[in-house]
Order: structure tokens, then sequence, then C-alpha cells
């Protein structure tokens, strides 16, 4: 049996210039560790300097059950017209 890729979610910072900006996402367990730093892929983009700011360990989830979810929530947002 193939091993489950676990993904936990996190709150991410990262400070610029004029704001800082704030994001919560699904990271793979391996990159969720508080006060790291990492890229993110905004728009098609690498941008650096995102800090893990919170790790709720207590939402961890296996990727195909995230996967799922976003799909369901997409089909949802297309049958609603909203």
């Amino acid at each position: 049996m193939a091993k489950k890729n676990m993904f936990v979610q996190c709150e991410l910072w990262r400070r610029t210039v004029d704001r800082d900006c704030c994001t919560v996402t699904w990271l793979p367990e391996k990159y969720a560790r508080y006060g790291s730093f990492l890229k993110l892929k905004i728009l098609g983009e690498w941008v650096d300097g995102w800090q893990v700011a919170k790790v709720f360990g207590e939402t961890r989830k296996q990727e195909d059950m995230l996967v799922a979810a976003r799909h369901d929530y997409k089909n949802q947002r297309k049958m609603s017209d909203v």
C-alpha cells in the first residue's frame, strides 16, 4: 500500500514594504513547521518570504480528501451561480 501524503492547515504571513499579507493554506506535513520560510506559487509566479505563523495540527488530512473537497466546493459554486 502506498504511503498517503498528509497535509496540515497553516496560517502564513509575508511582510512587504507597504503592508503585511496573510493567507491560510494546506501544506504538506514536511513543510508545516512553525517559523519556517517558504515560497508560494501565486498566479503562476513563485513568491518568496512567506513565514509559517500557525500550524493547525488537528486539521491533518490526506491529499485525496483535500482534492475531493475542492472538487465538491467548485461544483457547488457552479450549480448555485454564485
